[in-house]
Order: C-alpha cells, then structure tokens, then sequence
C-alpha cells in the first residue's frame, strides 16, 4: 500500500515526441530566398537579316560564367483579408569564352573566330497587395534595368533597358507553402538599343507575367518566373518582342561552416527586334531589318543566406 501511494503522488514525466519537420510559416505569411554565387556555363545565339542589301549574320557563343543571383519573395498580413508582396530578382555575370559568326552578303560568306567577353545584368523589384484567401486578386507596381554589352557582338541585342510600369490579376495560394501570380503588365520603357549603330528609344510595353514561389519541404525553396511583352518603337527602331524565364532553385545544407545552401540556376532570355525605318544619310530607300537572340544559362553555386 505505501509503495502504491509513493507511486500515485509521483509527478508523471511524459516522454518527448519526436521531431517532425515543419515549416514555420505564419498562416499568412511566405519566405522564399535564393541567393548565391557561382559558376555556370552559358550558349548564345543570334541572327541579322538586312534588307536592302540583302546581308545576313549569324554568330554562336560557347561562354563560361561567373554569376551572382539573389531571388526572394515575401508576403505578409497588413490587415484582414489583405498581404502586402515583395518580389525580387537581381543578377550579374561575367561571361568568358568564344564565338563563331557568318556574315553573308549577296554570293560572298565569311567565317570568323573570335574571343567573346563581356557581361550582363537584371535589377528588378515588384511591390504589391494582394487578397488573402486560397484564390483571390493581385495588383503590383514593378520597377526593372537590363543591360548586356559583349565585345564581338552586334547583334547580341539591347545594351541597356529601364521600364516601369504595373501589373495585376489571379493569385492562387496555399499558406505557407507556395504562391502562384500570373497576370498582364504595361509599362513605359527607354533604353539604348545597336541597330548598326546605337539608337536611343522610348516605348511602351505589353505583356504578361508569372511567378511561382514554393516550400515544398524543410530546406527546400524555389522560385519560377516567366515573363514576356512586346514593345512599340519609335519610327526610327520599329518593335521589340522579349522573353525571359528563371528558375531558382535552393538546397539548404546541414552542419557548421558559413555555406548555408547549394542553388541551381537556369536562366533563358530571348529577343526580338524587327525595324523598318526611313532613309538615313547615304541610303537610297527604306531599310528593314530583323534581329533575333537567345540565351541558355546554367549555374550551380553556393548560398550565404537563408538556409531552411
């Protein structure tokens, strides 16, 4: 009998559950961060065709790359039924490597090889509000510069874009765990563009966009974007038509030392610009001119920020 009464007035000690990973996320609010730097290897490639005369070039790009990338998003609750969104994508690469071009005018044709050198870089920053629930609406402000400059490279495309402008449409989410906003843009945009020489413009954008941003589990984040818009030119650089796809992706790694994530990267960017433009000095007619370019990156690098 006293050992029983002993044992009644014990305190009982639960055992401890075991851990089960969880993300951590408030019910409204989403975190998704890819930030690193590293290497990557890259292909690019372009084509002119001018008429009159009718002369055409092509070139093809084999590049190594030393990249740095940051793609995060974060959403949170401002009130009820309303978050506020941040979204951000930022690169700059350094591109080595080689490139071979044809340039064809009437029966003639010449081959050159060449060193390729040069870089290219996205700053872009979307601010918005958006409903709260699973399915509901979104409306953005967005801000962007692009530039590109390449030694051997005429017909690599736009030295230097700025646009900015605003977007909306669906949101669709799942708390905690991903977001997905697609949607139309306009935006007014300026830059300086190589048509065979460098022409300055100002035009208007229309597009879409869409972006996907996940945690699918405990130290796993990615970000999808695509996006793409036509753009009006002036008289003197005719239409611009670009596209432009991401994915980030960001591995959190376990155990000491400052090397929080390993991230992969794979970017492809595209142009297309078609002119037909008065006669300038020393032209008897009208010039009508196509430029097209495409590029395919793949980078794997290491993260120094967010790890899980």
């Amino acid at each position: 009998m006293a050992a029983a009464s002993i044992c009644a007035l014990m305190p009982v000690v639960a055992r401890p559950a075991p851990a089960v990973p969880e993300i951590t996320d408030d019910g409204d609010g989403l975190f998704v961060w890819s930030g690193s730097i590293g290497l990557g290897a890259a292909l690019r490639a372009a084509r002119r065709a001018e008429h009159p005369p009718p002369t055409t070039s092509e070139a093809y790009s084999g590049l190594g790359q030393l990249y740095g990338r940051l793609a995060a998003y974060d959403h949170s609750g401002v009130a009820p039924g309303l978050v506020k969104f941040i979204a951000v994508d930022i690169s700059q690469t350094l591109d080595l490597g080689a490139t071979i071009s044809r340039d064809i005018a009437g029966s003639s044709s010449e081959v050159r090889r060449r060193l390729a050198f040069g870089g290219n870089g996205t700053l872009a920053m979307q601010l918005g509000w958006a409903g709260s629930r699973a399915a509901s609406w979104y409306v953005k402000s967005l801000l962007e510069q692009r530039f590109a400059a390449y030694l051997n490279g005429r017909v690599e495309g736009a030295h230097y874009v700025g646009a900015t402008g605003a977007g909306g449409g669906l949101r669709l989410h799942r708390p905690g765990r991903w977001v997905l906003h697609v949607g139309p843009i306009v935006a007014a945009s300026a830059g300086v563009h190589d048509l065979g020489r460098l022409v300055r413009f100002s035009n208007l954008l229309v597009g879409g966009d869409l972006g996907w941003f996940v945690r699918p589990a405990r130290g796993v984040q990615l970000a999808w974007t695509m996006r793409g818009d036509h753009g009006f030119f002036d008289r003197r650089a005719g239409v611009r038509d670009h596209w432009r796809a991401t994915l980030d992706l960001a591995l959190a790694r376990q155990g000491p030392g400052k090397i929080r994530s390993i991230n992969v990267v794979v970017m492809y960017e595209g142009d297309r610009v078609t002119i037909d433009a008065a006669p300038v000095d020393g032209q008897p007619s009208r010039v009508r001119e196509t430029r097209v370019s495409h590029a395919l990156m793949l980078g794997v690098g290491i993260g120094f920020g967010q790890g899980d």
